[in-house]
């Protein structure tokens, strides 16, 4: 349990419990005028509060509402509180549990704080404060807390504190009603009688309100200081409607966690202290007066949310930061350990390698075309203008290039259709295309063929001795490359 603050209100004023490990310590008392009260809840700003209310004005009723979820619920759950609550603001609707049979409605007891004027002030205070109210509660929410772990059939508790002797009716599903008597007495003989006399009066009341039975006894377990249980078993006696029980009060206080001894059979340290473990979801003021709290714990959520981000961002970073470190010096390990073998082994062919066959297939089909890739007609063109260059009597009529095949059909080549004509006497053309065709083939990897030439017999053509035109001194050289 954290550290929480309790604001225990009753007809004598507040005590400010302080309860953290267990501890519940009264940390400042002030009376019905309220004088300090705003003082001490400024000079704890930023902290919540809960105000648990000890009063008599206090009224149950059950009731049944159809069973639905959502939004529906909460609609009829805020009418019927109106028609609980008789005006009054204070009103909380506590689960009591749902009926077996038929269509299995849902029962709720309304509990009422039906004079609110008594605690308004204080809230008004609590409000000018800017304190952060967690919630209004009520003494029988908490002893329903304390004695819902075990009773198996409806019990009345019997409790004393600063407000008075408090009898409360508590079933298996929860809480029943409860009766508060101030000033029961001043001795505990007189305490233990008026207990007695209330038990009795009760059980009257709860028969006629049906939650309690005529036909069998009903279990009253009375909580007090062991040097008081005496007292209470001379006054306390069991009988036809009332079976007496006496409970050891700071033992039950011990089980529960409370560290904080009690002297004597006033029980409120440990009420405050039960509402400090664990406050009940369901509380007596509107959802207006706790609003700065609502805002306050969303707000904590963020911070927590964020700083939840931050730390999984900084953890994510740091492990990634990690495995980059790693497979960097598994990679220069890997580095270092595969340099020996590749200068001792360059010379490794495909055998030596560890790879299916399929996969040697592939690699072989992507050698072979790459083989097959030359380039184009780029080396060609440069070579012939370097040779043109020293043949100024010749003038290119077209050029015509493509790629073409061996004859195997496998290695690409590109190969270049030089069309042009020579000026002078067909002797001198044939000297001037040899030399072209001469320069050309002595280039590497480069072939030079005269397929077309004046002095080449055509039997489509017509041999005349006067043809010294200049159509006769055309000629035609085929130049590929191999790549």
């Amino acid at each position: 349990m954290g550290k929480a603050r309790i604001l225990l209100l009753n007809a004598g004023g507040v005590v400010a419990y302080r309860c953290s490990r267990g501890q519940a310590t009264p940390e400042a008392r002030f009376g019905p005028e309220r004088t300090g009260f705003c003082a001490y809840l400024e000079s704890r700003s930023g902290e919540s509060f809960a105000l648990l209310v000890d009063v008599a004005d206090e009224e149950f009723s059950l009731d049944r509402l159809p069973h639905v979820l959502g939004r529906g619920r909460l609609r009829l759950l805020a009418r019927r509180r109106e028609g609980h609550s008789r005006g009054s603001p204070l009103c909380a609707a506590i689960p009591a549990g749902r009926d077996s049979d038929g269509r299995r409605d849902d029962r709720f007891l309304f509990a009422t704080i039906s004079r609110p004027q008594f605690i308004e002030p204080w809230l008004r205070e609590m409000n000018r404060a800017g304190t952060l109210l967690r919630g209004v509660y009520s003494v029988p929410q908490a002893i329903a807390e304390l004695a819902a772990q075990h009773m198996p059939r409806p019990c009345l508790l019997a409790t004393m504190g600063s407000a008075g002797l408090r009898q409360t009716l508590v079933a298996p599903d929860g809480l029943r009603f409860s009766r508060l008597t101030p000033g029961a007495g001043r001795g505990m003989d007189e305490i233990a009688a008026a207990a007695a006399a209330e038990a009795a009066e009760l059980h009257r009341y709860l028969c006629g309100k049906r939650l309690a039975s005529r036909d069998m006894p009903l279990r009253t377990l009375v909580l007090v200081h062991p040097s008081h249980i005496d007292a209470f078993r001379r006054n306390c006696r069991s009988g036809a409607e009332l079976q007496f029980e006496f409970g050891d009060l700071p033992a039950l206080a011990a089980a529960r966690g409370l560290k904080t001894p009690l002297a004597d059979s006033c029980a409120d340290p440990l009420f405050a202290y039960l509402l400090a473990r664990r406050a009940p979801p369901e509380q007596f003021a509107r959802a207006g007066a706790c609003r700065e709290w609502r805002l306050h714990r969303a707000r904590g959520l963020l911070d927590l949310a964020g700083g939840t981000v931050l730390v999984l961002s900084l953890l994510f970073g740091a492990i990634q930061l990690s495995w980059g470190l790693q497979s960097r010096e598994a990679t220069a390990e890997l580095r270092r350990r595969n340099l020996p073998a590749e200068s001792e082994s360059p010379g490794a062919d495909s055998a030596s390698l560890a790879l299916p066959a399929a996969k040697l297939r592939e690699l072989a089909a992507a050698a072979e075309a790459l083989e097959r890739m030359a380039p184009g007609p780029e080396p060609l063109l440069l070579a012939l203008s370097h040779a043109l260059d020293e043949a100024p009597a010749l003038e290119l009529e077209s050029l015509d290039w493509r790629m073409a095949d061996d004859d195997m059909g496998r290695t690409a080549h590109a190969v270049l259709d030089v069309r042009a004509v020579a000026r002078g006497s067909p002797r001198d053309t044939r000297q001037i295309v040899e030399r072209l065709q001469g320069r050309l083939a002595a280039l590497p990897r480069t072939e030079a063929a005269v397929i077309e030439a004046p002095w080449m017999i055509d039997s489509s053509r017509a041999v005349r001795s006067d043809d010294d035109s200049r159509g006769t001194n055309a000629f035609l050289l085929r130049v590929s490359r191999q790549p």
